[in-house]
């Protein structure tokens, strides 16, 4: 997503540029600084505001620009509001946007929120009037495509294109998260998108190979995300996230910048929050969970979760079209059941695919569980916990422990459940599918890139869509 130069003037490019560079090489040194207390917020403030003060006026900006702008101030704003609140907390909490009133931009010294709201009316995405996981992660984060042998499934676009990621602070472990977080999301919307058409319209209209190459090749897709989960405590070359610093230092960006707005936070990967929809949350926990995230999500974003709520889920789609009940699965006789999956080989694949989404759900609830849970009650045991402007008793979207551990066994204890009285390889068999096996680091970031063939990454192969997706 280049700038058109011929439609820019040329102060208006030059400035961005420098404001830019500033927030690449400068902002998180700066935010290094505050953290190990050799500078103050208010110090921060001033440096920002020298850095905004060149900026153009907002209607200078195109819709690129406005969203490359939206992604930086995003991070300014955040960090701003983070370190006045690690001051002065009491004030915080009565007044969360407080220390954004001193911030002004460009020449006209334009409040910093009236400016970016005119960003967001630029950006033409109906962004939340504050940093969001769009902004934070999607457009900050480099374009991520994801595949399948040589087959491309999509690809998740960055508003930049200097390959570099905008962070708080000069620790590597800001980036890999951020990383993570867009992987995750680019392999889950390659899943997502190859289930798309029998979701939609079941199966009728594919035939058997169609049908076992897009429930393949989305358990693949999951099966790297899973990979991405399990590993990430490890880092690579580069270094690693602490625990420490995800929760004393990173998560305490995603600060309120108004009383009850959305901060950005992980379980506003759209693509996720699909996904539940797909596969049949009956939960009413998760409905208000969904609510409630509703406001940090871009406007087309909270269209399609509105329109997927209301639709029937994927296994009851397919249930429907063999024509039985979650209550006749369970009452079949194993011969009877054996019999329907030879029939209807969907409902086999389907019921692998919800058997590795539990799967996938529990690796990422580890993760939580290491970041952030485990570490806190640590803390409450030993009487080290210190108040601080994000609670680490619960996620940014106000999940507890417990609700996460509610939402994993729903996940685990899907509406197909009643075919798990055979084993995996077994119900494989009897539909003709293929066992999606644990992918290594290596696998899974090789899908990341064209190969020549995806073969080896599940037990047996079928034959190529030709690039259908």
């Amino acid at each position: 997503m280049g700038q058109v130069v011929s439609e820019q003037p040329y102060s208006a490019l030059r400035s961005r540029d420098i404001f830019s560079a500033w927030v690449i090489d400068s902002l998180p040194t700066f935010g290094s600084s505050v953290v190990d207390g050799s500078l103050t917020a208010s110090a921060f403030a001033g440096l920002a505001n020298q850095a905004l003060a060149d900026l153009p006026f907002a209607d200078d900006n195109d819709p690129d620009a406005a969203r490359r702008l939206i992604v930086e101030l995003g991070i300014i704003g955040s960090s701003v509001a983070c370190y006045s609140h690690r001051e002065n907390l009491a004030l915080a909490r009565r007044d969360p946007g407080h220390s954004l009133e001193a911030l002004r931009v460009g020449a006209t010294r334009t409040p910093f929120r009236a400016y970016f709201s005119d960003l967001i009316g630029r950006s033409g995405t109906g962004h939340p009037n504050r940093d969001a996981y769009a902004s934070l992660i999607r457009w900050n984060a480099p374009e991520m495509s994801a595949y399948r042998g040589v087959s491309r499934l999509c690809t998740v676009p960055s508003v930049f294109d200097d390959g570099r990621i905008r962070t708080y602070t000069a620790e590597i472990g800001e980036t890999l998260i951020i990383e993570l977080f867009k992987r995750c999301e680019t392999l889950e919307l390659a899943a997502n998108e190859v289930l798309q058409p029998i979701w939609a319209g079941g199966t009728s209209t594919m035939g058997r190979d169609e049908l076992a190459e897009r429930f393949a090749t989305a358990r693949l897709m999951l099966a790297g995300v899973r990979r991405l989960f399990l590993n990430f405590h490890l880092g690579d070359e580069r270094g690693a996230l602490s625990v420490d610093h995800f929760v004393d230092v990173f998560r305490q960006y995603a600060i309120h910048w108004d009383h009850d707005d959305v901060p950005p936070s992980g379980p506003q990967d759209i693509q996720f929050i699909l996904r539940d929809l797909m596969t049949d949350i009956q939960l009413p926990s998760f409905k208000r969970h969904v609510e409630r995230i509703h406001a940090g999500l871009l406007a087309e974003e909270r269209q399609v979760v509105t329109d997927a709520a209301v639709r029937p889920s994927l296994p009851r789609v397919l249930l429907d079209e063999a024509g039985l009940s979650t209550v006749d699965l369970a009452t079949m006789s194993d011969s009877e059941l054996a019999s329907a999956l030879r029939r209807c080989p969907a409902l086999g694949e389907c019921y692998l695919y919800l058997e590795l989404n539990a799967r996938l759900s529990a690796a990422h609830l580890m993760v939580a569980k290491k970041y952030l849970y485990k570490p806190n009650r640590q803390r409450d045991a030993a009487g080290a916990a210190v108040p601080a402007p994000v609670p680490n008793d619960k996620g940014i979207t106000e999940l507890t422990e417990s609700a996460l551990d509610v939402l994993n066994r729903a996940r685990r204890d899907h509406v197909m459940t009643a075919i798990g009285r055979w084993r995996t390889a077994e119900v494989a068999a009897l539909c003709g599918a293929t066992v999606q096996r644990d992918l290594s680091m290596d696998e899974a970031l090789a899908l990341f890139a064209p190969g020549e063939s995806s073969s080896s990454l599940s037990t047996s192969s079928l034959a190529s869509s030709g690039g259908t997706w």
